[in-house]
């Protein structure tokens, strides 16, 4: 029995691996097939992403056809329309220029030009001036003839007129006129310029006279000058600058019946002249004693005794002092001396002494003889 059950124990073990072999067959099989479904799976994703690459293609083949297009599009718009304006640049040139009359007539009993200007099309403005000048300006009011009067100036003068109508075409013409009786509208010119010497030299001029000038320092009493001769159309003279910052306004009047008149100012800083003093060493008057200061120092001294020059002149790299005295021996009679000093500044000042010396005659008695100034 028991020997039946081994055997049946055992049968059955060898039915149940034989059983376990088909099992694991199986199962291998069916991890094969897994594998393959796996393979299968990896395969069907592939041809996925082929078909989205040639979506991608076909859009971007689509995009570049359309950029291409616009770009055409673009270009020939562009060329159409500098076609266009060369066109219309071409036809502007060749378009005949449109020109209007201009006519201008001197009235010399009037004292006043006429201008007449006739125009195909309406015009827009006048535009009219005396050499250049001030431009006056006229509305043409869409009319194609204008006539305007001019008050015409002394003397010869250009008068320049431009005419602009209402489609901008520009017609421009010069007259000259020359006017004795013309009424005077030209004002004076005034220059004001600083001399060698450090003064201010004022200059009027005007085309027909100068009447007369006037200066004012730091809005003082002004100071009138006159023109020693009539009818002068060039007037000038010379005036001392006060020392330190100084404001000068000059007014220049010219002599036609308008009394047409310039007002100029300048800002100006003054220098001090030297000073020069003199004496003599004793009641004879045999030396005389000069005596010459600056505030900023003294450059130069030069002075002629009868003819005879002299001169001083600070050394190079020496510094200018601001005091200087020296003398001078008197020579028997009539002493007449003419001296510059000049500072550093450039300012100068001049001194013109004269005297008479006669030495003492030997006497008894001592006598003093004081030596006596001359003009």
């Amino acid at each position: 029995m028991n020997q039946i059950l081994d055997f049946g124990t055992g049968g059955n073990n060898d039915n149940n691996s034989g059983r376990n072999k088909k099992v694991e067959k199986n199962k291998k099989q069916f991890n094969a097939n897994e594998f393959n479904g796996a393979n299968s799976y990896k395969g069907g994703g592939a041809k996925v992403s082929s078909v989205s690459d040639k979506v991608v293609k076909v859009f971007a083949l689509l995009m570049i056809t359309l950029a291409v297009a616009l770009i055409f599009s673009g270009a020939t718009s562009f060329l159409k329309n500098k076609k266009n304006a060369a066109q219309a640049d071409s036809n502007a040139a060749n378009r005949p220029q449109v020109q209007a009359e201009i006519m201008a007539e001197l009235d010399e009993e009037e004292e006043n030009v006429k201008i007449t200007i006739n125009s195909p099309v309406a015009i827009s403005k006048v535009i009219y001036s005396w050499d250049q000048g001030h431009d006056n300006v006229v509305a043409g009011e869409k009319q194609t003839t204008i006539e305007e009067e001019v008050i015409v100036p002394y003397g010869e003068h250009v008068l320049h007129v431009q005419v602009t109508d209402e489609q901008n075409n520009k017609t421009t013409k010069d007259f000259t006129f020359s006017s004795s009786t013309g009424i005077d509208t030209v004002k004076p010119e005034i220059t004001l310029t600083i001399t060698e010497t450090k003064k201010l030299l004022v200059t009027a001029i005007d085309d027909t006279s100068i009447a007369y000038v006037t200066y004012t320092w730091n809005e003082e009493e002004p100071v009138k000058m006159l023109p020693e001769v009539e009818g002068l159309k060039e007037y000038e003279f010379e005036i001392d600058i006060p020392r330190g910052k100084n404001t000068i306004v000059v007014i220049a009047v010219d002599g036609s019946d308008m009394s047409n008149a310039t007002t100029t100012s300048k800002v100006l800083e003054g220098v001090t002249k030297p000073e020069i003093n003199y004496g003599f060493l004793d009641a004879t008057g045999a030396v005389l004693q000069i005596m010459c200061s600056h505030e900023n120092g003294i450059q130069s001294i030069y002075y002629t005794l009868n003819g005879q020059a002299f001169q001083w002149e600070v050394g190079e790299g020496e510094e200018a002092p601001k005091e200087l005295s020296f003398t001078q021996q008197s020579v028997e009679g009539k002493n007449e001396m003419t001296i510059t000093v000049t500072s550093v500044d450039g300012t100068t000042a001049e001194f013109n002494p004269v005297w008479e010396y006669y030495a003492p005659q030997e006497t008894t008695e001592t006598q003093t003889q004081t030596p006596q100034e001359t003009n």
